[in-house]
Formats: C-alpha cells, sequence, structure tokens
C-alpha cells in the first residue's frame, strides 16, 4: 500500500488515475481547488472513502505550496502532477493573463511544488514523481505553441529532475500525450478517431515504469506497420524515448503515418 498525492486531481484523467489507485488499496491524496467536484466523483464512483482525503490546492498561489506540503496526513510514495490549463492560441497572444495562467498552472507552479517535495530528503517514502505533459510541447505549431511552450518547459525540468533525483533512487517519469477526451479540449475541432479516453490514460499512469509499456524496437516497430491505432494495437501509450537515438530515429520514421495519440514515455 502507497501513500499517493495526486496534484490537481479534479482533471478528467487525475479522477481516472484516483479511482485505478483507490481501487488497488492504496491511500490517496486528492488535492485541487475544486474539492467539490472530486466529492461528488468519489460518490458517484462508490469509492472507499477511508482511503482518500481530499486537499485544497492551488497551483497558482506558490506562496501556500510549503504549507501545503508541510500539512499533509502522510508523506507520498508517489506524486502526480496533473495540474492544466489550456487557452486557445488567438486569445492568449493578445490577453497576456491567460498566456501567464498556463504559464503558472502548466509550469511554475509545477517547479514550485515539486522543488518542495523533491527536495525533502527526509521522506523516505518518496519513489516516484510523475508528470502530465503534452505532445504540443515536442514542436511547436502554429495552433497552440505559446500552450505548447509550457508544457515542452515543464518536460525539459522533469527530465533534469530525473537525473537529480537518480542518485536518491526516486524515478521520475514525463508523460507526453496526445488528444484526450477532457473538458480542457472542449470546443477544439479534433478528429474523432485521435482521442483517447482518460481512463486509457490513467492505466499507464498508475503502471508507470512497469513492464507492460515496454516494447522491443522490433516489437513496436511491427506494431505500428500494422495499425492505424498505435496506442490501441500496443496496449499501452507509444513508448518512445526521445533523448535517445533510436527513439528519435523512430519518432521520425513514423511520424505523420499514424495517428498522433500516443504518449511518449520517457523515464
Amino acid at each position: 500500500m502507497k501513500n499517493i498525492l495526486i496534484l490537481g486531481a479534479n482533471s478528467d484523467v487525475a479522477k481516472q488515475a484516483l479511482k485505478r489507485y483507490a481501487e488497488a488499496g492504496h491511500l490517496v491524496m486528492a488535492a485541487s481547488r475544486n474539492m467539490e467536484s472530486i466529492q461528488s466523483f468519489i460518490q458517484e464512483n462508490a469509492l472507499d472513502t477511508q482511503k482518500i482525503s481530499l486537499l485544497y490546492f492551488d497551483a497558482e498561489d506558490f506562496s501556500s505550496h510549503q504549507r501545503f506540503y508541510e500539512s499533509l496526513p502522510q508523506k507520498p510514495h508517489i506524486v502526480v502532477y496533473a495540474a492544466g490549463f489550456l487557452s486557445q492560441n488567438n486569445i492568449a497572444l493578445f490577453d497576456f493573463s491567460k498566456a501567464h495562467q498556463m504559464m503558472k498552472v502548466n509550469y511554475i507552479g509545477a517547479v514550485s511544488i515539486l522543488n518542495i517535495i523533491a527536495m525533502d530528503k527526509d521522506n523516505n517514502n518518496l519513489e516516484r514523481i510523475i508528470g502530465l505533459s503534452s505532445l504540443s510541447g515536442v514542436r511547436g505549431r502554429k495552433s497552440n505553441f505559446v500552450y505548447g511552450s509550457t508544457k515542452s518547459a515543464f518536460t525539459q525540468y522533469l527530465a533534469g529532475l530525473r537525473q537529480e533525483l537518480s542518485g536518491r533512487k526516486i524515478t521520475v517519469n514525463v508523460l507526453v500525450i496526445g488528444y484526450i477526451n477532457t473538458k480542457i479540449n472542449q470546443g477544439l475541432q479534433l478528429n474523432p478517431n485521435l482521442i483517447m479516453q482518460p481512463d486509457f490514460v490513467a492505466k499507464y499512469i498508475v503502471h508507470a515504469g512497469k513492464k507492460l509499456c515496454h516494447r522491443s524496437p522490433l516489437e513496436m516497430e511491427n506494431h505500428l506497420q500494422n495499425s492505424t491505432m498505435v496506442a490501441r494495437a500496443m496496449g499501452c501509450p507509444f513508448a518512445i524515448n526521445l533523448q535517445t537515438d533510436l527513439g528519435r530515429q523512430l519518432h521520425r520514421k513514423f511520424r505523420g503515418q499514424f495517428p498522433v495519440i500516443h504518449g511518449v514515455h520517457v523515464g
């Protein structure tokens, strides 16, 4: 049984991860500004309330993060940063408050709270930090490069944090995910064939780092060549490490040939 801290627990993916963690018998600390929504989700799914603590957390209120961490009912074994905010590019380019909010929620707030958690050397429980990033941060695109830049920064932060914590045997995972059927994407004109469901992503948050999400290069290539739905064919998000030569080669080889619904699991 592990202590799980989910930051930004009101996201659709985070709720499904909460459900999976709780059903697996773990103790979950669900942290969000919208605690009522999480409470409703817990009741609707008949989850064991003895295994779930609801905590108020505001990613944008940086000055509160130290107090928040110190007040946790138990120190976490696993931390999931799932907080996110998206504003359309044509709005963010003219309204800096929207761009700034994306920066604060998607990157600055993450750095603030995760630095506090990661640098607590008295917490001998901590074994894994998982950050939810986005395919939008892999390559800048005209349609969403402001949002994408915040996710790119988050991805690079986690890559460095992984190296920082490796000496303490703490794993850092970043899931670089494509389009998901969530409220953050409501109103966007997306091809329904490219959309993942929240529970599909949640399954691989809960199992981050386990063997089921790793395939040999030959297995990956065979799956890719025989499927137009990459994630469903492989049974897990597309597991490519873009920091390796092999990962970059596979990414270049198959880009544009398959739906970009995969998550790039670096870790």
